[in-house]
Order: structure tokens, then C-alpha cells, then sequence
């Protein structure tokens, strides 16, 4: 392989990349509008928005000695 085809071919990785990256911004950022959590410092106009806006954002605190061992602070339900 030359250097052209390599870089060519590096070039094509990294605006796949960068279309993916895009893609996934405009969708979450879709996602966020139609929940309105990025209304964060408005009041929820419903207990279902406020619970929504709470489980979006919780975080699972690892106990003291699995802090002690390594493990960090997780989204809830990710592995």
C-alpha cells in the first residue's frame, strides 16, 4: 500500500468518524429537546417530567470500599 492509498484511506476513517460523532449529537440533542431536559432550570409542569428529568440524570455511587478499589461513579444502567 503507498502513501497516497494509506492516506486516503486514514481520510475516509476519520470523516466517518466525524459523520457518526455528528449524527449521534443531533440525535441526542433531539432527544433532550423532546424530553425538555435541556430546560434544566425550569420547573417540571408534571411528576412524569420530573421523574423522567431525575432517572436521566442519576449517577450510582459505588460504596466506600469499591471507591477504595478503583471503581468509579457509573450512569445507572450501564454495565
Amino acid at each position: 500500500m503507498d502513501a497516497s492509498t494509506w492516506v486516503t484511506s486514514l481520510a475516509r476513517r476519520v470523516c466517518h468518524a466525524a459523520s457518526e460523532m455528528h449524527h449521534a449529537t443531533t440525535v441526542a440533542s433531539t432527544l433532550m429537546l423532546s424530553y425538555g431536559l435541556a430546560e434544566s432550570d425550569r420547573a417540571p409542569d408534571t411528576y412524569e417530567e420530573f421523574l423522567l428529568r431525575v432517572t436521566a440524570a442519576h449517577r450510582h455511587e459505588p460504596s466506600a470500599r469499591r471507591r477504595a478499589a478503583g471503581h468509579g461513579v457509573r450512569l445507572r444502567g450501564s454495565g
